[in-house]
C-alpha cells in the first residue's frame, strides 16, 4: 500500500479530474457542470471495501473532495446523491475505525471482531453483512499490527 495525498485536479476539456491511489478504486472526475464522478472513493448505501485501501490516504482524499464545488455525486456503486455523500462515507469509514481501534486497545480476540465490530446506523447498506464484517476484520488486523510495531 503506498500513502499518497490526492493529487492536484488536472484541467481537461472534459472537466476537472483527480487521482486518489488511496481508496477501492483511485479516480474521480469533475465536470464543468459540478457533477462528480467518483468511482471506488464513494459508494452511496453500500457498505465502502476498504481492503485494498489506504484509511490514512482515503480520508484525506475525502477531505480534498469536500473543497470541491460539485452539486450532484456519481458514485462508483449506488444511486447518484448530493455532496453529503462525502461525509457519509467519512463517518463510515471514521465509526469503523474509532469501533475496531476501542477492540484492539481492549485486548479483543480476532474471532469476535465481526460482532462486536458492529455498526447498526449502516444495517441498511448493501452488503453490511459481507462487507462490514471483512472491514472490521481487516482493520482489526492492520490496527493491532500498528501496535505491536510501534
Amino acid at each position: 500500500m503506498k500513502t499518497m495525498a490526492m493529487r492536484r485536479e488536472v484541467q481537461s476539456q472534459a472537466g476537472r479530474s483527480a487521482t486518489a491511489p488511496a481508496a477501492h478504486a483511485t479516480s474521480a472526475a469533475i465536470l464543468n457542470t459540478g457533477v462528480l464522478f467518483a468511482g471506488g472513493l464513494l459508494d452511496a448505501r453500500r457498505v465502502p471495501d476498504i481492503q485494498d485501501s489506504d484509511l490514512a490516504g482515503w480520508k484525506k482524499a475525502l477531505q480534498a473532495l469536500h473543497a470541491l464545488r460539485v452539486g450532484t455525486v456519481v458514485p462508483g456503486h449506488g444511486p447518484a446523491s448530493s455532496s453529503e455523500l462525502i461525509a457519509t462515507v467519512e463517518r463510515y469509514l471514521a465509526q469503523l475505525e474509532s469501533k475496531v481501534r476501542t477492540l484492539v486497545s481492549s485486548g479483543a480476540s480476532l474471532l469476535g471482531v465481526a460482532e462486536a465490530g458492529e455498526l447498526p446506523e449502516y444495517e441498511g447498506w448493501d452488503q453490511y453483512d459481507v462487507i462490514h464484517r471483512r472491514n472490521a476484520s481487516g482493520a482489526f488486523l492492520r490496527f493491532e499490527r500498528e501496535l505491536m510495531f510501534k
